[in-house]
């Protein structure tokens, strides 16, 4: 698993054309003050998802 930090994103447009696409399901956890559980929760998804973002 690598996790990486984005904290000035550019987007590339035609990544989001169908032909340059991957197929994969993509998770997304929005969390405020759950480092209590974290852990656990990208343990628990981490094995049924392609990507996981988490956004603070």
């Amino acid at each position: 698993m690598a996790i990486i930090q984005v904290e000035h994103p550019v987007i590339d447009k035609s990544s989001f054309e169908p032909q340059n696409r991957q197929d994969g399901i993509s998770g997304v956890m929005l969390i405020h003050n759950e480092e209590e559980f974290l852990a656990q929760v990208i343990d628990t998804w981490i094995d049924a998802i392609d990507e996981l973002v988490i956004v603070f």
